[in-house]
């Protein structure tokens, strides 16, 4: 009489075992065709689901010798964790995307900042005709003179807001109100030279004066505020004599010796917040209306061109996985998608890579692609790496705190599904518990059932 007993093969391989019908191997057991047929038909399916495993089987035995099955000992732990299936994909680390910055006002450049300088509210972005133009913060240019109106009868000097101070250290921001001429070198960031101070007043077109409405004005009192300006109370839309005031003592705190109480658009640089200097394009001694230089974001970022029908993959707020030179590896975030695809038309040669599948694709089978934005958890985890290739995984799937065990401890039942084995003691029956699969990956396969627990301790292969 036969009886049912669970049997254990290693991992199938093709050299493992003989053909059907032939001489087994030294050291194994001789197992039938049909036992064969079977076990090579169940490790292909789990090769397409898990990309190869080590498979365990039960079949009808004879009493006779049982395969080897894991080593004594051999076990893994069921795990609560979180399962991703991922789309590894090719991004560069770096700053983030590039703005030019373009002057605005008359003059010339007398000093630029060092590339990888930082720039922020408050500070200076250039200077020209050896006076300062202020970095503010906002969403969009100053477009129009505000503050007091002109005095009749002045006499006004070309260029923006004149001061006097003194000799900066080679290489540093000259203090608020140096009036100082650039030296011989013609070098961003070098020591200027003595010059005498320029005229008293800047060189204006129509004033907006008090009673002007508008969002630049707002956008004024916001950084005057922030400055810590606050003649005028709470910001608002409303240019008043409180905030001719409060540009008169900012002016003053730059090293003005005769404030106006008005700003031009050449006097401030409005930037969407703090910067890094990429490129200085300008040169001193060049006009102040041409492009003064390159900024980025401050914190390293990855972007990846990503095709547009990747783009589900790329929620804002996904988790992702950096793989950076050398295999480190450091968690991010999806921080922005674009809204912009590039490539992918006409005859495809604009576009970024190859693609497959349908979307937008030019002549040459490139698809169309859109700057995905990926922020570090922690930028520091890039090291002293300012820019690099890296490879970016999204998630294609994914499954939150689910029980996981190592494919290797899944065991293949006679009528069909899946079991785990308990560890028993020698010359014991295996006790098993039967068990539902769900997503598989990196070598982890979710179980689930009535007897599956965390922490659960199950035979395994691997």
């Amino acid at each position: 009489m036969h009886d049912d007993r669970t049997e254990m093969l290693p991992a199938v391989r093709a050299e493992d075992g003989p053909a059907p019908g032939g001489e087994a191997s030294p050291g194994r057991r001789r197992v039938s065709r049909r036992a064969w047929l079977t076990a090579a038909a169940v490790a292909g399916v789990l090769a397409v689901t898990a990309g190869g495993i080590a498979l365990t089987w039960t079949g009808t035995g004879s009493g006779g010798p049982r395969a080897e099955g894991p080593a004594a000992g051999q076990t893994a732990e069921v795990k609560r964790t979180d399962l991703s299936q991922q789309k590894s994909l090719s991004g560069t680390l770096g700053f983030g995307a590039p703005a030019t910055v373009k002057g605005r006002g008359m003059g010339t450049v007398t000093w630029l900042p060092k590339t990888g300088a930082t720039l922020d509210r408050g500070g200076q972005l250039a200077r020209v005709d050896d006076r300062p133009v202020t970095v503010f913060r906002g969403g969009m240019p100053l477009y129009r003179t505000l503050g007091a109106p002109v005095v009749s009868g002045s006499t006004p000097a070309a260029g923006s807001t004149p001061a006097a101070g003194s000799t900066p250290a080679a290489g540093s921001t000259p203090a608020p109100g140096n009036t100082r001429g650039p030296q011989d070198t013609g070098k961003p960031g070098a020591t200027p030279r003595p010059t005498e101070p320029a005229g008293s007043d800047a060189a204006v077109g129509e004033v907006a004066g008090p009673g002007t409405k508008g969002a630049d004005v707002r956008l004024l009192e916001e950084n005057l505020y922030a400055l810590g300006y606050h003649d005028f109370g709470r910001p608002d839309e409303t240019l008043t004599d409180a905030t001719v005031t409060a540009i008169k003592r900012w002016q003053k705190s730059q090293g003005m010796r005769e404030p106006t109480g008005r700003v031009a658009p050449g006097d401030v640089a409005v930037l969407p917040g703090k910067v890094r200097v990429g490129e200085i394009k300008a040169h001193l001694g060049d006009s102040a209306t041409e492009d003064l230089m390159v900024v980025t974001g401050t914190d390293r970022v990855v972007t990846v061109p990503m095709a547009v029908n990747d783009l589900n993959l790329a929620s804002r707020g996904n988790k992702v996985t950096v793989t950076l030179p050398g295999g480190r590896s450091a968690q991010g975030k999806v921080a922005e998608v674009g809204t912009v695809a590039t490539g992918g038309g006409g005859n495809g040669k604009d576009g970024q890579g190859g693609g497959s599948g349908g979307g937008d694709q030019g002549d040459s089978g490139e698809q169309a692609k859109v700057r995905v934005t990926v922020a570090l958890d922690d930028p520091s985890a890039a090291g002293g790496l300012d820019g690099a290739q890296v490879t970016v995984d999204f998630a294609s799937e994914r499954r939150d705190g689910v029980l996981a065990v190592p494919v290797g401890a899944l065991v293949a039942l006679r009528e069909g599904g899946y079991a785990l084995q308990l560890p028993a003691a020698a010359g014991t029956k295996p006790q098993l518990v039967p068990v539902t699969t769900g997503m598989f990956a990196k070598g982890l396969v979710e179980v689930s059932g009535p007897g599956v627990k965390d922490g659960m301790k199950v035979v395994s292969t691997a």
